[in-house]
């Protein structure tokens, strides 16, 4: 991701490993919370709404993304839409 950087926020299906490999970003989810990772960090997700963010505004971040097909995730009874940016 581009130094200072944002994607918009979406929601996948899919169970979604990421790993940090160089910079540093800020993974934010629709509840507000904020998380700050670096390299080495791993992330595991599935059917959060979320958004990431470059922290820096000089150095470019790596992540890299392992995407496994799953069904929808359901809350509370009802399947989530995927939102895609």
């Amino acid at each position: 991701m581009m130094p200072g950087g944002a994607t918009d926020a979406s929601r996948t299906g899919w169970y979604r490993y990421g790993i940090v490999l160089s910079g540093a970003l800020e993974l934010e989810l629709d509840d507000g919370d904020k998380t700050r990772l670096g390299p080495g960090d791993i992330v595991v997700q599935r059917g959060t709404m979320h958004r990431w963010r470059n922290l820096s505004e000089t150095e470019p971040c790596r992540i890299a993304f392992v995407l496994i097909e799953a069904p929808a995730y359901v809350q509370h009874g009802t399947p989530l839409p995927e939102t895609k940016p």
